[in-house]
């Protein structure tokens, strides 16, 4: 590629202005044509001289063209060529970028076009030119943050705020100069280029500006960084690597890598921070609700992050930590990555992210649970087990780590199902829980008054124009009525009435709150206890027995038995093998109906008599398990029926 022939090529933006080449696909084409000319071969002085030639040769055709579109693609085919510039900027295209930014035909799209060609003309050894244009990209930034709901001005000002961050380095530009775009930027009470509502909605190269902007702030200016202002544009990062665009992640993904192998932990900690957070609060949605019926993405679906790109991100974060020096930091990582790669969203992306994020730190997952007992613990059992992410980690660990971590777990599990205040509650207290609050149960106190109220208060036993029984009989007509046209009466209460009101709805309250906190400790042990049988870890048959002596009496817990009648039978059927999982069920659904739960039972169990369902199941039960011999001498024989499918006979209630 030489000069001569890229200078033919621009020959034809000639005939624009001669008006022989006018549809706009046509000059797109030229432009698009001159743009290909930029991946050549040529290199060292070569390509800085060919590389000024061609930029120069750019600005006669900017000065005449008018239309934007045209103009931001000539100006983008123009960072192409200035990209190459290494050693010098020409001096008029210098001039130029100067003169364009006060032209009418430089819009905001266009002027983002230009700051986009400086930042890759002035980096390196041509840096230092661009001294001249502080003055302008200051002012860039200005307008930005004066007109901050305007999100192309923004784009325009955090291109102008990667030059300047760039340029503060050089010895010519003092800190004074600059102190007011230091304001601006890190200004953590309002922030400028790391609103949520700006980063959803700015294009793909404004969100690669962004990163940019937050590579030389994370690399370059670390020490203006305090807790505040560096935790927005950990939250900036953060949001360009969720970008739905593959192009704007990979490069992302690519400056994050970089700057964690610079920047140490510090820096991981702080990302994963922002990351947790929405992981935290992401749900997975099925696909008719990210998808239009045309097939295009709704609006959720247009803002929504598929659990694969949190998956990536948490990727990346984690990326580096077995290159850290301190082993001490990767198993500090690996701690706070261990609820947060459990969560739904992730698992629905990739099971097993735990220990294969810890192999690639050089951490072997199940020495790593052992060493650090009593540090993960408290992590699983302390933290809200109500939560599927904390459910899931239990679970997964459990299989981990068989003989430290699931006995502790199961230890706990039996602690909670252990209180004897779950074996006290009444049906009363039950059913006073499950009312709403401000609302009473015990109604009596209403009911007395309303009888008062509506019958005999002020009337007379004798009166001249009615007997006392015709009166008694008119109030009940005219109550009737009243309930057929939905009139309401205000009840009105005795002070006495209501002091008892206010007392009892104060004693309801009371048991309420004491039931829920029994019923959150439960759902907690209920949460743990199916965490770990749906993952069947190796030896928890040795764990089960002990469950089950403080389980069963809990059946004959109105707040209990509803809770656990579940976990019973998911008892059953991980303790059978699953050849005989038909048997399983059949032992756990008769032995709930022997029992005699505080809770409803499948109706459908219910209607095979009791006797004959017990007769048969323990007949099935003799048959699995207890061995044959064949005649006098023979030996034991295999247990009978193994091997057969046998579903018909323990589903007969079908």
């Amino acid at each position: 590629m030489t000069a001569p022939r890229v200078k033919y090529i621009f020959a034809l933006t000639e005939l624009w202005s001669e008006g022989k080449l006018t549809a706009f696909g046509q000059k797109m084409s030229v432009l698009s044509g001159i743009g290909s000319c930029s991946r050549h071969a040529v290199s060292g002085t070569s390509s800085q001289t060919l590389s000024s030639a061609i930029a120069v040769l750019f600005i006669p055709y900017l000065q005449q063209e008018v239309h934007e579109g045209t103009l931001v693609h000539a100006v983008a085919v123009l960072s192409q060529w200035s990209g190459w510039l290494t050693v010098e900027v020409p001096k008029a295209l210098l001039e130029w970028f100067k003169k364009a930014f006060t032209l009418k035909t430089s819009t905001s799209l266009v002027r983002h076009a230009y700051l986009q060609a400086m930042l890759g003309a002035f980096k390196g050894d041509t840096l230092g030119q661009a001294s001249d244009l502080v003055p302008l990209l200051l002012q860039t930034v200005e307008k930005a943050a004066a007109q901050n709901s305007q999100h192309a001005l923004l784009s325009e000002g955090v291109a102008a705020a990667v030059l300047l961050s760039r340029l503060s380095l050089l010895e010519t530009q003092t800190e004074a100069k600059l102190a007011g775009f230091w304001t601006l930027i890190l200004d953590e009470k309002k922030p400028l280029f790391t609103t949520e509502k700006f980063l959803s909605q700015a294009s793909e190269e404004a969100l690669c500006t962004v990163i940019q902007l937050c590579e030389r702030l994370f690399l370059d200016h670390s020490h203006r960084l305090t807790n505040g202002k560096s935790q927005m544009y950990h939250r900036a990062t953060v949001a360009v690597l969720l970008s739905r665009s593959w192009c704007v992640r990979k490069r992302a993904q690519q400056i994050v890598k970089k700057l964690l192998s610079l920047s140490g932990s510090g820096l991981a900690y702080g990302l994963l921070g922002e990351l947790r957070v929405v992981i935290n609060k992401h749900k997975v949605l099925p696909q008719e609700v990210l998808q239009a019926e045309s097939g295009e993405l709704s609006e959720v679906g247009k803002a929504y992050s598929p659990p694969r790109v949190l998956l990536e991100a948490l990727r990346v974060v984690c990326s580096v930590a077995g290159q850290w020096s301190d082993p001490a930091e990767a198993d500090k990582m690996a701690m706070e990555i261990l609820i947060v790669t459990h969560h739904p969203s992730i698992v629905a992306a990739r099971p097993g992210l735990w220990p294969y994020l810890l192999s690639s730190m050089n951490i072997k997952a199940h020495e790593f649970i052992d060493k650090n007992l009593d540090d993960i613990l408290p992590r699983l059992l302390e933290a809200n087990a109500d939560n599927q992410a904390v459910r899931n980690a239990v679970g997964a660990l459990s299989g981990l780590s068989p003989i430290k971590l699931l006995p502790r777990v199961m230890e706990h599990v039996k602690q909670w199902l252990s209180n004897p205040a779950l074996r006290q509650v009444t049906r009363e207290e039950y059913a006073i829980m499950l009312t709403p609050e401000g609302e009473l149960y015990d109604k009596s106190i209403i009911q007395s008054a309303q009888q008062e109220s509506t019958k005999k208060g002020n009337m007379k036993r004798e009166n001249k124009a009615y007997s006392y029984k015709e009166q008694i009989i008119e109030l009940e007509l005219q109550e009737e009525i009243k309930k057929k046209k939905g009139i309401k009466d205000e009840l009105q209460l005795t002070s006495k009435q209501k002091e008892m009101m206010q007392a009892q709805l104060e004693k309801e309250s009371s048991i309420r709150k004491r039931l829920q906190g029994l019923d959150m400790e439960l759902r907690c042990a209920v949460g743990l206890l199916e965490a770990t049988l749906i993952q069947k870890p190796p030896q928890i048959s040795w764990q089960l027995p002990g469950v089950l002596q403080v389980l069963l009496p809990l059946l004959h817990s109105p707040l209990a038995a509803p809770r656990l009648q579940q976990a019973f039978l998911d008892i059953g059927a991980c303790l059978i093998s699953k050849e005989l999982h038909y048997l399983a069920v059949l032992v756990g659904q008769v032995t709930l109906r022997l029992m005699k739960p505080e809770c409803d039972l499948d109706e459908a169990w219910g209607q095979e008599d009791l006797d004959t369902a017990t007769q048969r199941t323990v007949g099935l039960l003799h048959m699995h398990t207890v061995p044959h011999r064949e005649g006098k001498g023979g030996g034991e024989g295999t247990h009978a029926g193994r091997g057969r499918d046998n579903s018909d006979k323990y589903t007969s209630r079908t």
